[in-house]
């Protein structure tokens, strides 16, 4: 009986911690001080990049590359549009 309650326990603990881990702790960010902004970094080979969402997750700056060689796994042709910075 007791090793049957230590199971579950253990199992609800590591359920929870998968549940934080994997629904919270993406969404976190380190608080900005003045005159910072949260940006991303991104190149040509990742595809298509979804700058509404880019802008409605309040990144205020993108470090575009384009990149000389696109990956063996990258989609031939994948390209990036690459919109003005003050759209984002």
């Amino acid at each position: 009986m007791a090793l049957g309650a230590a199971i579950l326990a253990v199992l609800f603990v590591g359920v929870s911690v998968a549940l934080l881990w994997f629904v919270g702790v993406p969404h976190l960010r380190p608080p900005l001080q003045d005159g910072e902004v949260y940006a991303i970094d991104v190149a040509s080979f990742q595809g298509e990049i979804d700058w509404d969402a880019v802008r409605d997750d309040e990144v205020g700056h993108a470090w575009i590359q384009e990149a000389a060689e696109q990956p063996a796994a990258a989609p031939c042709g994948a390209t990036t549009p690459l919109p003005a910075l003050s759209n984002l």
